[in-house]
């Protein structure tokens, strides 16, 4: 049930204005960053495991003025993004939105897998279903009698054909 997630954060030329954390839902910070600890207009990468439920990023700059470093000639505002290990952007502040002033919270959860079979050709295919646990049996004639019998299928699926009365299974009869 955990999920691996990045932080990327890019800072104006101040960054030892600027500190975040991430709260579970009971309030308890789970990960930190205090001021200081960043470069000036740099980028930082920070990978963190979370496990399933529902957070907040909260991020603090102790001047007033967000990662809005241009109003005061920096080269650059700062941002930042948290996604999952799928890619996912769960939370997002761009450059353009930097005057977050003295700071500011971001909800986000992380999600659940529903495990179950994904495979729309399966008997057992579950549409709810987020991700495949191998559990999928494959459709086809599971009756050795039949003509038309399927080794390598695992659940009948109706399609079983039997020979006529003269032991055909749809030839010419002869």
């Amino acid at each position: 049930g955990n999920t691996d997630i990045t932080l990327t954060l890019t800072t104006d030329c101040y960054p030892d204005e600027v500190s975040w954390n991430i709260e579970d839902e009971s309030g308890a910070v789970i990960f930190s960053q205090p001021t200081n600890t960043y470069s000036s207009e740099s980028t930082a990468t920070e990978n963190y495991t979370l496990g399933c439920g529902c957070y907040s990023f909260n991020i603090f700059d102790t001047y007033g003025d967000g990662m809005y470093g241009t109003q005061w000639g920096c080269g650059q505002n700062g941002d930042y993004s948290i996604e999952d290990s799928s890619g996912n952007v769960l939370v997002q502040m761009t450059a353009a939105n930097a005057d977050y002033g003295s700071g500011t919270t971001h909800f986000f959860c992380v999600p659940i897998d529903v495990l179950g079979c994904t495979d729309t050709t399966a008997c057992n295919y579950n549409s709810g279903a987020t991700a495949d646990d191998g559990s999928c049996t494959s459709p086809g004639c599971i009756d050795t009698t039949a003509c038309n019998y399927d080794s390598t299928a695992t659940c009948d699926d109706g399609s079983c054909q039997y020979p006529d009365a003269c032991g055909d299974c749809g030839g010419s009869g002869v």
